[in-house]
């Protein structure tokens, strides 16, 4: 049977009675199976407070999983060391530094459930593959596979293992990218404007917030989660405007970098224009409701596609959802003649994966030039030469 459990993470609960606060909890479980609410240290009395703490309530987090188990390493040798205790030290030295701890929790509560009291040298192809099975999805699994890699290379790293351990994993899925042409980009605006594709309009769809964050998405690039945490003014935690200088802040001041590259970039002068314009009808986020950033679009983007007649069935290729307006913006720098490497390091990503990710639109600009250089060429050709040939 597929695994539903979503295993311990941190969640906002808003108030439930008056004179209560926002507060960061810790959803887990306990030994007999029944679900368990722990409190994180972390409240305020607005959502936008509550959402400043985040890091505290990550960092709480982090060492409410240390504290579950106490890993024990002895001298290291992986016929000795349970991969719980790989994964609880991961988890409780690792958590602390990435975006999004409650994923990684999420992929080391569901290797505990299957490993149990393995040892790391239980570790084999076969058993590999029995997750996969278990898992119940191959993409999942292999998500949850990188993640015991990467606690298997953090020990080792940290001398609590003698010697590195491979995980086998499936194949990664074949990439098929979904970009918007301009005419389904402009009709997603509309969507999300209240205009249907037969160019009626619904008053009580029209969605603003939303309409920002399509625009910012294809015109920066960015993802979603960091355009969602963007401020007016310098933030710590969380990207932010620099409308003076033209500037998209993709990271707080003390952010830490990540293996996802968030640099800062200049803002065409198109977006530059519309964030002139948001910053008179918002207070202190980008995309804001009642004070505070909006914590998430799907659904709202979701009405826009369906207004647009952009709508697909979950696991279409085709399916639009909010990630597709980066690679818009990564398609549509291509098609403009620039190369993999500028397109790169506009949205954080090594050229070599730009190539990898887009090479079919790359190919295709390459051959229009190699195209416009022949007929460049034709043109010079004496007219005699040409009849000769």
């Amino acid at each position: 049977m597929r695994n539903t459990d979503k295993g311990p993470r941190i969640k906002l609960r808003k108030p439930r009675r008056p004179g209560e606060s926002y507060r960061w909890v810790i959803l887990d479980r306990d030994a007999c199976g029944r679900r368990v609410e722990r409190k994180t240290g972390a409240s305020a009395p607005s959502r936008a407070g509550a959402q400043e703490l985040r890091s505290d309530a990550e960092k709480a987090f982090a060492d409410y999983l240390g504290r579950k188990h106490k890993p024990e390493f002895g001298s290291g040798d992986p016929a000795q060391v349970r991969i719980a205790d790989v994964l609880s030290f991961y988890g409780s030295e690792h958590a602390p530094t990435v975006v999004r701890a409650e994923t990684l929790a999420d992929a080391i509560e569901n290797l505990g459930r299957f490993w149990t009291d393995d040892m790391v040298s239980a570790i084999t192809p076969k058993r590999c593959s029995d997750y996969v099975t278990w898992r119940g999805s191959p993409s999942m699994a292999r998500n949850d596979l990188l993640t015991l890699q990467a606690a298997l290379n953090f020990a080792h790293a940290h001398r609590k293992l003698k010697h590195k351990i491979a995980v086998t994993k499936p194949k990664p899925p074949k990439k098929r990218i979904r970009w918007l042409t301009r005419s389904e980009a402009a009709a997603l605006l509309a969507g999300a404007l209240g205009w249907d594709k037969k160019g009626v309009r619904h008053h009580d769809k029209i969605n603003y917030k939303l309409a920002r964050f399509i625009i910012t998405g294809y015109r920066s690039g960015t993802r979603k989660t960091r355009i969602l945490r963007l401020q007016w003014v310098e933030s710590l935690s969380s990207g932010w405007i620099d409308l003076d200088r033209g500037i998209l802040h993709r990271r707080g001041v003390a952010e830490r970098d990540t293996k996802k590259k968030a640099p800062s970039v200049p803002m065409s002068d198109q977006l530059w224009a519309h964030m002139r314009r948001w910053r008179r009808l918002t207070a202190r986020y980008v995309i804001e409701h009642n004070g505070g950033p909006v914590d998430d679009v799907t659904e709202a983007f979701e009405r826009a596609c369906e207004l647009a007649g952009l709508a697909r069935r979950a696991g279409d290729p085709q399916r639009i959802t909010p990630h597709v307006l980066r690679h818009t913006c990564c398609s549509w720098m291509l098609q403009a003649g620039l190369s993999e490497w500028k397109v790169g390091e506009y949205v954080g990503m090594t050229a070599a994966l730009v190539a990898s990710t887009y090479g079919h639109i790359s190919d295709d600009v390459q051959r229009e030039t190699a195209n416009a250089i022949g007929r460049r060429a034709a043109e010079n050709v004496p007219q005699m030469s040409r009849r000769s040939a």
